[in-house]
């Protein structure tokens, strides 16, 4: 569908038999001619293509005119030339915000495996979907993720959808993406050795972990649970930094490839996503399990009440300002989360003592 902000090149060369060329929003060329209110993402320009275009449309509207299809000023035309030689099209109504063709076409490609299509309302639905493009909402276990991964999945897919654009890889762009990410867990790698080293030492304090000891303390468990992560962080972005200097360079077509059958996995593409944070969610849940052993032998194992005195407040400051931003990014800031607290306070409280006027009487 052609966007109002798209932008055509003003230059005299890009007119050609009243074709316009136009750039879409994220990156896309594609042509379109005003007067017959028809676009392609074909080049008009090479192989005289333009004219099997313009024949395929003339053809398309005679069927709609032969099937009562009035076609509005609203209505659009989009053309695609397939690797078969063969054209497809479609017709866009920008009033009912509908996809539609001049001739029945089966609608188990729209639906996509979904179960329980008995109307044609539901048609109708699918059909709207396509033209508005909404972005899909996350399921209950990708949220759930997006949770316990500090919310890396969505930033990672929000990068992903910026150079996976209709199953095409522009590949300056998609060499700049894994330049970015090859940084990103380099640093990683740094992190976690220090992470894991700062583990190592602190299991080596006497006491803390006794070999002649049956049972495990609690922060011993923990500072293994941190260690756990901190090596996992360290050997996924080792991994990953290997997978993209030796196989996602090579080409785009490779690139594709792998993606296309990546989006075939039971989270889509949200797998890659999910894989790319791995190395700093772990690394985080390593820095958490780490502070949580600290807290444990601070708070269970000091007799001294004058130390606890001062470090309670300043243990309090530092967990307030480290979950902030985690907080920010998933829309919870501490202002509505306290008063959300004290909203349910109230509520709790007049529903206690409607109970105890009750109980009075």
């Amino acid at each position: 569908m052609r966007d109002e902000g798209d932008s055509a090149e003003t230059s005299s060369s890009s007119r050609d038999n009243n074709w316009l060329r136009l750039t879409h929003p994220e990156g896309a060329r594609y042509f379109f001619n005003p007067l017959e209110r028809l676009f392609t993402e074909e080049n008009v320009w090479e192989n005289d293509i333009a004219s099997e275009i313009l024949n395929v449309a003339m053809e398309a509207k005679q069927l709609a005119a032969v099937n009562g299809i009035a076609l509005s000023e609203t209505m659009e035309l989009a053309i695609e030339k397939f690797e078969d030689g063969k054209f497809g099209y479609y017709f866009v109504d920008h009033d009912a915000q509908i996809l539609f063709w001049p001739k029945p076409v089966r609608s188990r490609a729209l639906m996509s495996g979904v179960r329980g299509v008995t109307e044609k309302g539901h048609i109708r639905y699918a059909l709207e979907a396509q033209y508005c493009d909404n972005e899909k909402e996350d399921t209950i276990l990708l949220r759930i993720l997006n949770v316990v991964l500090f919310n890396s999945p969505k930033l990672h897919r929000e990068s992903l959808r910026k150079v996976w654009v209709d199953e095409t890889v522009v590949k300056p762009r998609w060499n700049k993406f894994m330049d970015q990410l090859n940084s990103e867990w380099n640093s990683f790698t740094v992190f976690s050795t220090v992470m894991l080293a700062a583990d190592v030492s602190f299991l080596a304090v006497p006491g803390i972990d006794d070999a002649t000891t049956p049972i495990k303390s609690a922060t011993t468990i923990v500072i293994y649970m941190s260690t756990l992560c901190a090596l996992g962080s360290l050997v996924i972005s080792l991994v990953l930094v290997g997978q993209v200097n030796n196989n996602r360079r090579s080409s785009p077509g490779k690139v594709a490839k792998f993606m296309t059958v990546m989006s075939q996995s039971m989270l889509d593409t949200e797998s890659v996503a999910l894989m790319h944070s791995l190395p700093f969610a772990l690394l985080i849940w390593g820095m958490i399990f780490f502070a949580i052993g600290l807290s444990i032998l601070i708070f269970s194992e000091t007799a001294d009440v004058a130390a606890l005195i001062g470090l309670a407040p300043i243990w309090t400051i530092v967990v307030l300002l480290t979950t902030w931003p985690v907080l920010a990014a998933n829309n919870l800031h501490i202002s509505a989360v306290a008063k959300a607290i004290a909203e349910a306070a109230a509520k709790s409280w007049k529903e206690t003592m409607k109970r105890i006027v009750i109980i009075r009487r």
